[in-house]
């Protein structure tokens, strides 16, 4: 046995107890640092705020009218992410470079490749961005007027949006803005029974955003209380309407069929009246093996009257009266 060996395994015991070594510490990558991961080591206190594989996302701008959202939308998205601090530079500039498209995006090429998100904002910000002066945008403000087909909801958002640039320059200050708002919102009011109806809120309400919601529900309760009166003139024909009708009508037919029967009575009554006492012009005959008549109704007192046993000398006697009755006529 070599002694020389003993104690070196001796000191190797001594040095090192039982039991798997621990892992050398790993070090912070450049992929985790660009991935918004922050932490002292693997094994120390880590805070991350969002995985390695998430990274902002931003509303589309082209600078075009056309695009998802406007460019102070955009912006102001931008500058949130950026104040936040969750997300490294390398990431929110990925972000931003993916949410540009069209014009937008072109702007790009002037930059160099190593831009940081502030240079890409400041150069968008001087071919999109707000160049009234704080005159300009007030005078825009206390001009506008809510349209016919605007809620009360959307002028409140449009007087926003013009005032708020100045206010952002500093030339306004926060307790100016909302009385502004307050006093141009309800005096831009276009419905006359709306403005109205909500004088007493403007009284008491000194607060925008709450004056805002509160006409809103004045203007939907006004809405609503006129659909309900439209209902009621508009409402549909019942059953008993439509009988009613049809018993009008048979009633209107009625005493129009009577009246063509007054009319009608008075000429066949004077009719009636002239033909009484003549003899009928019709055909007749009688029947008899013995006596054979017939008789036409040419004219007054012309018969003819015929018989197998009869006399022939009555129809000469009665053709000869009657000439003799019409002579004497037209000599009279």
């Amino acid at each position: 046995m070599n002694l020389d060996i003993v104690p070196l395994r001796l000191k190797l015991r001594v040095n090192h107890p039982q039991g798997p070594l621990p892992p050398p510490p790993i070090r912070k990558s450049s992929f985790l640092h660009t991935s918004g991961v922050r932490g002292k080591s693997f094994f120390g206190d880590v805070s991350t705020s969002y995985s390695a594989f998430q990274r902002p996302k931003f509303p589309i701008f082209s600078g075009e009218a056309k695009s998802e959202a406007t460019f102070d939308v955009w912006m102001f998205e931008v500058k949130c992410v950026l104040r936040e601090g969750n997300f490294s530079d390398p990431v929110i500039l990925q972000s931003v470079r993916g949410s540009l498209k069209g014009k937008a995006r072109s702007l790009l090429l002037s930059l160099p490749e190593d831009a940081s998100p502030q240079q890409i904002l400041e150069k968008l910000e001087g071919v999109y961005g707000n160049v009234y002066t704080s005159e300009a945008l007030l005078e825009k403000f206390y001009k506008e007027t809510q349209q016919p087909s605007q809620s009360v909801a959307d002028f409140g958002m449009t007087l926003e949006s013009i005032i708020q640039p100045a206010v952002e320059k500093g030339d306004i200050s926060f307790d100016t803005k909302n009385e502004m708002l307050r006093s141009k919102f309800w005096s831009g009011i276009r419905d006359p029974l709306l403005k109205n109806s909500s004088r007493y809120k403007f009284d008491t309400v000194k607060d925008f955003d709450q004056l805002r919601k509160e006409i809103r529900a004045i203007e939907l309760e006004l809405a609503n209380s006129e659909k309900a009166v439209s209902t009621v003139q508009h409402q549909p024909i019942s059953t008993d309407s439509v009988k009613l009708d049809d018993i009008l009508k048979k009633i209107d037919r009625m005493g129009k069929r009577l009246e063509t029967l007054e009319n009608k009575t008075p000429k066949e009554t004077n009719k009636v009246t002239d033909n009484h006492g003549q003899s009928n012009p019709g055909y007749s005959t009688g029947s008899g093996r013995g006596n054979y008549s017939r008789s036409y109704g040419r004219g007054r007192g012309y018969q003819n009257q015929r018989g197998r046993g009869g006399n022939r000398n009555t129809y000469n006697n009665q053709s000869g009266n009657s000439r003799q009755n019409a002579n004497g006529d037209l000599n009279e």
